[in-house]
């Protein structure tokens, strides 16, 4: 028994760059995930291995000292989970930013798209996040023709007024703070999970993913917008609510051109799947509706896919005048 005891210890290397249970290089699954090593000796014996790299007897070996080298077989607890280690100096800063939650590098809604685009650019070279494109979707929506012409000189002909451009700045900069922390357990993880739920380790598909992801952000966005209307004046909350409203339903001339050049899809798809004519950005469901929409369009679906999408995601809803904010 004593050399028997021995052979397994063998298999326990105690190395920290070799799994503890035997003497192959491996990478840790991540999280609190295991593995499990099958060793066939004749009637059987095994050892696990913890991220400490303990090795813990499984039961009393029963092969003989002479049989020849075991097979082994890995049997992970569940789909390993992968981080990102990202080299490609193209994106590093964003990566590093992500990493030490530096929202403070990116101090304008041009560097906060760049910054998307960056991150989107992450996902798609890693094989477990590539079908990941909400992070696309927001560099689009924060551009040039998007929430950051108040940045641009095309602001002088959209016009919006002081108080529509400190809503739009500050949800801009509490999104990035929110979104961050999303991106940073993405690539900890190296696959897409609930952003609902952090501390999740099951899988999701890259629609659901991004589908999710606007659930998160339009949650965070209702919060914001109610803290606005509690921090500002009535009138300040009403004056920007109107301009926003305007740029969302291209009012007036000015907004009627601009269709030329900024991306109505999400807004065309998101007004008839609602039945109605007007969309309104203090409202939970019409954000949703858009925001799901470019979701639907930046996956290749098409229009009459994302009604069915949202009939189905409206059936699960509470009545609009009974939900609560952000819910």
């Amino acid at each position: 028994m004593e050399d028997q005891e021995e052979m397994g210890a063998e298999y326990c290397a105690p190395e920290p760059e070799y799994d503890a249970c035997y003497g192959e290089e491996t990478a840790w699954l991540g999280g609190d995930a295991e593995q499990t090593v099958a060793m066939d000796f004749g009637d059987g014996y095994g050892y696990s291995s913890d991220e400490a790299g303990t090795c813990t007897d499984n039961g009393e070996p029963t092969y003989a000292i002479d049989r020849p080298e075991p097979e082994m077989e890995i049997v992970p607890s569940f789909e390993p989970l992968m981080p990102i280690f990202y080299e490609d100096t193209s994106n590093q800063e964003a990566y590093d930013a992500t990493r030490t939650h530096g929202t403070e590098n990116y101090d304008t809604i041009a560097e906060r798209s760049d910054y998307y685009a960056s991150i989107d650019e992450i996902m798609e070279s890693n094989e477990g996040t590539k079908d990941v494109h909400f992070f696309e979707a927001a560099s689009e929506v924060t551009g040039t023709f998007g929430v950051g012409v108040i940045e641009t000189p095309f602001e002088f002909f959209a016009d919006h007024s002081d108080a529509a451009k400190d809503m739009l700045l500050s949800i801009n900069a509490g999104l990035l703070d929110e979104n961050m922390n999303v991106i940073d357990n993405l690539l900890q993880k190296g696959v897409p999970t609930d952003p609902n739920n952090p501390g999740s380790t099951e899988k999701m598909s890259g629609l659901e993913f991004d589908l999710a992801m606007v659930q998160f952000e339009q949650g965070n966005v209702q919060k914001m917008l109610d803290d606005y209307q509690t921090t500002h004046s009535e009138s300040d909350y009403q004056d920007a609510v109107e301009d926003i409203n305007g740029d969302l339903n291209f009012d007036g001339a000015v907004r009627t051109v601009g269709r030329i050049f900024a991306d109505n899809q999400p807004t065309d798809w998101a007004t008839e799947a609602l039945g109605q004519e007007r969309l309104d950005f203090t409202d939970l469901e019409d954000r949703k509706a858009i925001g799901m929409a470019k979701v639907y369009a930046e996956h290749g679906k098409s229009e009459e896919e994302f009604r069915e999408y949202w009939q189905e995601h409206q059936r699960s809803q509470p009545e609009k005048g009974n939900q609560q904010s952000g819910q």
